[in-house]
């Protein structure tokens, strides 16, 4: 029902205690249907434990396992702290500001069920109860939220202040970490000492944000050990369960006594019951299973919807909900024991099954979606302006179309196979998108393998009246020996024959590779002078320096190219018969090549190649250089940012394609764009599908 992947990697014991947290609270809530009679035994059921705090050190704990892990395996810059903040908001916000926006309409035009003079602006920023009380009859139990929202934002912000002023990750994480845990204490102390609000702790020092965060601290403590001393950890987790077990036994015990002690209950009572709580966290942090498999089911139900129970289950449902329903019944002379009993059932029969369905309908789904993100800031900012280029291509956004005459063709010359022809036929649909009307294109297919259906689709893709698609055939047979593996076919080595296949009048081509897509008029790099150079081509990217030869190869100190985008004069590449110098290389060294016909083109061409701006070819590595903590040097990441919002051509050259389901390249939108023009139009993958 509920179960996936992400429900079975869930620690079973963590879900007991985040279950017996959310149903204190519902049970706490619930007691006011007691009958007036029973009230002698009010205080008997009343829970001495406060669900709340178990709640704040939870979460701190689970909290505090991720931002701990982003500290120590990550430069923690700004966009690390964004990110944590983007995932947490995903996760709480979208929920509490729908049942927020319920009860704002709610109370606007039914002011008899719920009063609009509790609202104000300051629920919209969890600040109703950050150093005061806020009207208790409002929404009130989302003060524990400001809580948990305030500790989420301060203390990320804080150790990231930290570590930049220090350059130390353990003192950025130890002095914020200190602060947290004893402030809230000594103002508590302070405030009790001045006789501050004594009479009315529960809103004056219980629910207020400044008097609490120290709560979610003993959570992060927890965290800490859990991941940097997890032996001692998982030691000693009997004894240490044993003394909370003790501590929460106590609290049961002398409740009474507890209560009355003003000091207790207003400076000490939080750090007991976090302490309390923080003990038993190793033994149930452990704990993955148990024998009943119905039980754990029920338990694991009640921990994915507890968020939802917690926000509808006083105000939504205990105050507006069940009144509303036993309204109903007024007409029926019911005993009033049966109506206080059909009251309680009524109030959980709601809080259950609403939160099951915020939970399975809305919660979930965002969650999902949080997943499927980038949240990144740089690949957000990219995919803003790669809508802004969709919807000007949309609208045709363009110069106005000139009535000069057809110059002469720009030839292109590409090799596919089956694999490739779907996205082949996207870099058509995105080179002719973007082709002046006064150009043609003669683009020469090579090929061995198409059949007649493939070839039908992709020629369905393009306007005649702009790209005549030549079909050449290519016999693989004279290319068999050289080195193919992993996502590199032998049609990588096509191009290494162009000379061959190519008629003899034709003295300058642009080669493309057919996995990439084209955010321009091509013409623009067609017309670009070689300046006595043979080939025109753009830098591979930093990232796979190192990487780009053999042992036999040239050390050509990093300045190598990408040959999936090539300006060549074939004039010139015929009189200095190439084609054989590559071939002879690469069947030399054939063992030992690293990076099939691109080492052959660099080892050949070392000196005789000039360089194109990376717009005319970014890279998938170029990209995710700059979205993502690397060694890069800082002037090739300046170079490449620069490039990332308006380059000329993305080329998609690792083997992770965005045609592939998991895929997150920025650019992946824009492929989509270009695809929905061809024959394939609609496709989309499917997850069990590569």
């Amino acid at each position: 029902m509920l179960a996936n992947k992400n429900t079975k990697d869930r620690i079973l014991g963590l879900d007991m205690i985040r279950s017996l947290a959310v149903l204190l609270i519902v049970f706490g809530h619930g007691l006011v249907f007691i009958p007036p009679t029973y009230h002698t035994y009010y205080s008997i059921f009343t829970p001495p434990i406060d669900g709340v705090s178990i709640f704040f050190v939870l979460s701190g704990f689970l909290i505090g396992n991720i931002l701990l892990k982003i500290i120590k395996t990550t430069d923690f810059k700004f966009r690390d702290l964004f990110k944590f903040w983007t995932r947490r908001w995903f996760r709480t916000l979208p929920a509490y500001f729908l049942v927020l926006f319920i009860l704002i309409f709610i109370s606007s035009f039914r002011p008899n069920i719920l009063s609009p003079a509790g609202f104000s602006p300051a629920f919209f920023f969890f600040s109703q109860n950050l150093f005061t009380q806020h009207d208790p009859l409002f929404f009130p139990e989302s003060w524990s939220l400001s809580v948990e929202e305030w500790f989420y934002f301060l203390i990320p912000l804080t150790y990231f202040l930290f570590f930049k002023l220090s350059k130390n990750k353990k003192l950025a994480v130890l002095i914020p970490s200190l602060f947290f845990l004893l402030a809230p204490l000594i103002i508590r102390a302070v405030c009790f000492h001045l006789q501050y609000n004594l009479d009315t702790w529960d809103v004056s020092y219980r629910k207020i944000v400044v008097f609490k965060l120290d709560c979610l601290m003993y959570g992060i403590i927890g965290a800490y050990l859990y991941k940097f001393k997890n032996k001692f950890w998982s030691k000693y987790k009997y004894i240490s369960l044993t003394i909370g077990l003790n501590m929460f036994a106590l609290m049961i015990i002398f409740s009474k006594s507890l209560i009355d002690s003003l000091l207790f209950t207003i400076v000490l009572r939080p750090c007991f019951e976090s302490l309390a709580v923080l003990l038993v966290l190793p033994y149930f942090s452990k704990l993955k299973t148990i024998k009943n498999n119905t039980v754990a089911k029920i338990i694991t139900l009640i921990s994915l919807i507890s968020y939802s129970m917690y926000l509808v289950n006083l105000t939504l449902v205990r105050e507006i909900m069940v009144p509303q329903t036993i309204s109903l019944l007024d007409h029926i002379n019911l005993n009033s024991h049966l109506v206080s009993v059909l009251r309680y059932f009524i109030f959980w029969f709601y809080t259950l099954s609403i939160s099951y369905l915020l939970y399975r309908f809305y919660e979930k789904p965002i969650t999902d979606l949080r997943d499927k993100l980038n949240l990144n800031p740089l690949s957000n900012l990219i995919k803003l302006s790669i809508f802004f280029q969709i919807l000007f291509k949309k609208f045709k956004f363009r110069p106005l179309k000139t009535s000069s005459p057809v110059s002469s063709s720009i030839i292109i010359v590409t090799a596919i196979n089956e694999k490739f022809a779907m996205p082949f036929a996207c870099m058509l649909a995105s080179l002719q998108d973007n082709l002046k009307s006064n150009k043609k294109v003669d683009l020469y297919v090579l090929e061995s393998e198409l059949s007649h259906n493939t070839k039908s689709r992709i020629e369905s893709s393009v306007n005649s009246s702009k790209i005549n698609l030549i079909w050449t055939h290519i016999d693989p047979q004279k290319i068999s020996s050289l080195k193919i593996s992993g996502h590199i076919t032998i049609e990588a080595y096509f191009r290494l024959l162009i000379s061959n296949v190519l008629p003899k009048t034709i003295n300058k081509i642009l080669y493309l590779d057919s996995d990439l897509i084209i955010n321009t008029d091509i013409s623009r790099l067609w017309e670009t002078p070689f300046q006595n150079a043979s080939i025109l081509a753009s830098p591979e990217s930093e990232k796979n320096h190192d990487f780009i030869f053999s042992k036999h190869g040239p050390n050509l100190n990093g300045q190598v190219f990408n040959s999936g985008v090539l300006l060549i004069d074939l004039k010139k590449w015929r009189q200095n018969h190439i084609t054989q110098k590559i071939i002879t290389y690469l069947k030399k060294y054939n063992q030992d090549i690293v990076w099939h016909d691109q080492e052959g083109l660099n080892a050949i061409f070392a000196d005789n190649w000039t360089s194109l701006s990376i717009k005319w070819n970014l890279l998938t590595p170029m990209v995710e250089e700059c979205l993502s903590p690397s060694s890069i040097s800082a002037a090739n990441r300046k170079l490449y940012r620069k490039s990332l919002f308006n380059p000329y051509i993305i080329h998609f050259n690792t083997c992770q394609k965005p045609w592939d389901p998991n895929n997150k390249h920025p650019y992946r939108p824009l492929f989509y764009y270009y695809l929905d023009k061809t024959d394939w139009k609609g496709w989309r993958p499917n997850k069990n599908e590569i």
